[in-house]
């Protein structure tokens, strides 16, 4: 397939996923299409939406072309995503493409040392409904969903509790909350030892953390009396629930710790 299939392709794609023909007619490349498409669209959603489909698309089409196709193989494509990604941080628009797709940062550090470790973590079978939740939760936090994102946070909060009891063989109820799964966890010695004084503090730290948040401001409906959450707290539950994630998985050694030991490389 040469590239001016592909172009098609994806735009038809993408025209499928938008409802409309969104491409201006007038010009017969369609890589000029597409260029001038993003040079005068004024709603920024809708460039890094196209962005994201065009990605998501290249990798689709090939996979169905080729058996062999792997993401991780694709030299040409992993050199774009990131020189996409630099040309976000230089201009400092506040986004990256990470795990398939475009997150938005506010704060480089705390995406480089705690999001993205634990986005390259749970990109494994084993936490497949984490990355799921998780994900959805950044999809939500870039559309300023904030009761959204905080419910997804803590559906991949106890996704994660439960994926770990799950690879640990350890006996829980699927309807068990977050506050169930980590007496489980702690009762099946999770938590290091020389914590016995101080893990009744700590899992009331863990329960008042993303769960209290969830129930104070994302779940069960709101009253008119309800405080209205900002952008921030989104922002400290996002970073709480990515701290957990690293911090069990790597209590729970279910992954080798050199591979989690490696996600905490700069980003270059």
């Amino acid at each position: 397939m040469d590239s001016k299939q592909l172009w098609i392709l994806t735009y038809e794609a993408v025209s499928r996923e938008w409802g409309n023909k969104f491409l201006e007619p007038y010009l017969s490349n369609f890589i000029d299409r597409f260029e001038s498409y993003i040079v005068i669209n004024d709603n920024y959603e809708h460039v890094l939406d196209l962005i994201e489909c065009v990605i998501r698309t290249r990798i689709s089409i090939l996979s169905k072309l080729n058996g062999y196709y792997k993401f991780i193989n694709d030299e040409i494509l992993i050199k774009l995503i990131e020189e996409l990604n630099k040309r976000f941080l230089y201009a400092g628009v506040g986004y990256q493409y990470e795990n398939d797709e475009i997150i938005r940062i506010d704060h480089q550090y705390v995406h480089k040392e705690i999001v993205k470790p634990a986005l390259e973590i749970i990109h494994n079978q084993a936490f497949e409904k984490v990355n799921e939740e998780y994900s959805n939760a950044h999809k939500h936090y870039r559309n300023q969903y904030i009761k959204d994102c905080i419910v997804a946070c803590n559906r991949a909060f106890e996704s994660l509790l439960k994926s770990i009891c799950n690879e640990c063989e350890w006996e829980y109820d699927p309807n068990n909350r977050a506050s169930d799964l980590i007496k489980i966890i702690n009762n099946n010695g999770l938590f290091p030892v020389g914590m016995e004084k101080t893990i009744d503090n700590y899992i009331m730290t863990l329960k008042t953390g993303v769960p209290e948040l969830r129930n104070h401001f994302g779940g069960h409906g709101s009253s008119s009396q309800s405080p209205s959450p900002s952008i921030y707290m989104a922002e400290y539950v996002l970073h709480l629930t990515a701290t957990n994630i690293v911090f069990y998985i790597m209590l729970s050694g279910i992954i080798n710790p050199n591979r989690i030991k490696d996600c905490f490389s700069d980003i270059p």
